[in-house]
């Protein structure tokens, strides 16, 4: 038969060691910039990219209207 062994029980002040522990990591940050640069030049480059494929996708929507009008009025006269 094997015994199984049960986790130790942690201090009664855990809590407020951890929170002290990561009070003075999160004032170490509070400092640095909030977003980083190469992540504000990747939006950038994804805002553009979108920006392409929105234009793309419009333009070919315009083109379908516009030649639906010109078989429209094809047909009118």
């Amino acid at each position: 038969m094997s015994t199984t062994t049960l986790p130790s029980v942690p201090p009664q002040d855990a809590w407020t060691l951890t929170s002290h522990n990561f009070l003075s990591r999160w004032d170490s940050l509070s400092h640095q910039s909030t977003i980083p640069i190469s992540i504000s030049r990747v939006n950038q480059v994804d805002a553009a990219r979108l920006d392409i494929e929105m234009s793309a996708m419009l333009k070919e929507q315009l083109v379908k209207v516009f030649t639906l009008m010109k078989c429209l009025r094809m047909f009118a006269k």
